[in-house]
């Protein structure tokens, strides 16, 4: 079983015990979604959620190959997140650029390597003094090792160190340990 990047260990375990998996937390606004591809491939999809008395409506056009990948979408607060994906650009090795517009300070170019006992993921932002995200995981057999730090080149201090161990088995994974280190610059 390949390692998991940084970000996914104990992402499962969160999911069960804190809600929706990517955020840990329950939803129980109404919300409808209606999908729909194109004969060309390009995947569009619009969503509408209630919330109280008020209706937020998002818009999000898809399109991938093997190769390459493009999002766009547009939220209820009137941004538009843009992001760009080349797979294998060499073996194991995938180019993402993203950017939430009209801010072009949220630009940032993300590089993800992965290989069956190893997960590389770093992240610079495309500005004057960027923060830089670096990620790491391994593994043996069902355990995985894990830590990220973020460098900012403003205050040139390292601003954030994380760690994480967990056990992990094809559908279930046991309780991560983590550790996270804070407001170091």
């Amino acid at each position: 079983m390949p390692v998991v990047s940084f970000g996914d260990i104990g992402k499962a375990a969160k999911g069960l015990l804190g809600g929706d998996k990517p955020t840990g937390t329950f939803s129980f606004d109404p919300k409808l979604s209606v999908s729909s591809t194109t004969a060309s491939g390009v995947a569009l999809t619009a969503t509408t959620v209630q919330k109280a008395d008020k209706v937020e409506a998002s818009l999000k056009a898809a399109y991938s190959t093997k190769k390459y990948s493009v999002d766009v979408a547009l939220s209820p607060d009137n941004k538009v997140t843009a992001t760009a994906s080349i797979n294998d650009v060499a073996p194991g090795i995938k180019l993402t650029t993203s950017a939430v517009l009209p801010d072009p300070a949220t630009a940032k170019l993300t590089l993800d390597y992965s290989m069956p006992y190893l997960a590389l993921k770093s992240t610079i932002g495309l500005n004057a003094s960027p923060v830089v995200d670096v990620a790491a995981s391994t593994g043996y057999q069902s355990f995985v090792l894990g830590a990220e730090t973020s460098y900012d080149t403003a205050k040139a201090a390292v601003t954030k160190y994380n760690f994480a161990l967990g056990k992990q088995r094809a559908r279930v994974w046991a309780a991560p340990i983590t550790c996270s280190i804070r407001g170091l610059g």
